[in-house]
């Protein structure tokens, strides 16, 4: 598990695990009790994809 280190990715928690051949990055929170996931993808352009997406 890997917290976002930057201040945009903070408290962002990102798994990283294979299917296969392919990579995959999935991202969660915290919100209270409750678990929250936010995005699922292959490595290629994830953390940029990440913060776009949690800007809008």
């Amino acid at each position: 598990r890997i917290l976002g280190t930057t201040s945009d990715l903070r408290g962002i928690f990102i798994r990283k695990f294979k299917i296969k051949t392919t990579e995959y990055l999935l991202s969660y929170q915290m919100i209270g009790e409750n678990l929250e996931l936010i995005m699922i993808g292959t490595h290629e352009n994830y953390y940029r994809d990440l913060k776009k997406y949690l800007q809008k």
